[in-house]
C-alpha cells in the first residue's frame, strides 16, 4: 500500500503550519481507504489475484455456483479454464482445458474414429461435472464421447500391510493420488 501521510508530499516549512497538520490529519484515513480499495480493484482485475469478492462477483457474472466445499483455489481454477475455453476447439485445445481444470496428467482423451473417451482419475472427481460441460461445448455434435473414472486398484494396496496402512484413513487411500499412480 502506498504511503498516504499528506504531510510527508509538503515542503518543510508548511509541515509546521498548524492547519496543515490538522487537515493532513483528517484527510489521512480517507486517502488510506482510497488506496486499499485501488489495489482490491487492481487485484480484482486478475483471476490469479482476485479477492473472495471479486470471485464472487465474477462468478454471479458468469452463472456459476461454487459448490460449499470449494476453495478459492479450486474457485479460481474454474474460472481460468472457463476463460481458457476459446475457439479454437481442437483436441489439443482440449486437453489443454481439460488438463488446466482437473491437474496435469489427471485426464486423456483418446479419439478413435467417432468416439471420444476421457478416462478421468479419481483424484479430480471433483471437477467430474465440469469435465462433462467441457466436454459437451467442445467435442463436435456428431462424435459421441464417454467419461470413465480411473479408480484405485486393488493391486496397489495388495502388497501392504495394516500396519504399512495404519496412517491412512479410508478417504486418503480412495483419493490420494499416490495411490493411483501406485506409489508405495
Amino acid at each position: 500500500m502506498e504511503n498516504t501521510d499528506l504531510l510527508v508530499n509538503l515542503p518543510e516549512f508548511l509541515k509546521a503550519v498548524k492547519d496543515f497538520q490538522a487537515v493532513g490529519k483528517s484527510e489521512n484515513p480517507e486517502f488510506t481507504l482510497i488506496w486499499l480499495k485501488a489495489e482490491t480493484w487492481l487485484k480484482d482485475r486478475f483471476i490469479s489475484s482476485m479477492t473472495e469478492d471479486g470471485l464472487s462477483k465474477m462468478e454471479e457474472f458468469l452463472r456459476i455456483r461454487p459448490l460449499d466445499s470449494d476453495t478459492e483455489e479450486d474457485r479460481r481454477q474454474r474460472l481460468l479454464a472457463i476463460e481458457n475455453k476459446a475457439l479454437p476447439y481442437t483436441l489439443r485445445k482440449l486437453k489443454e482445458v481439460l488438463g488446466n481444470t482437473s491437474g496435469e496428467g489427471n485426464t486423456d482423451v483418446l479419439v478413435e474414429g467417432f468416439s471420444v473417451t476421457i478416462p478421468v482419475k479419481l483424484a479430480s472427481l471433483r471437477s467430474l461435472d465440469f469435465i462433462r460441460e467441457t466436454a459437451e461445448q467442445m467435442i463436435p455434435m456428431n462424435m459421441h464421447f464417454e467419461i470413465h473414472v480411473i479408480y484405485n486398484r486393488w493391486r496397489n494396496f495388495s502388497k501392504k500391510t495394516w500396519e504399512e496402512m495404519k496412517s491412512c484413513t479410508w478417504e486418503d487411500a480412495h483419493q490420494n493420488e499416490k495411490w493411483q499412480k501406485g506409489v508405495s
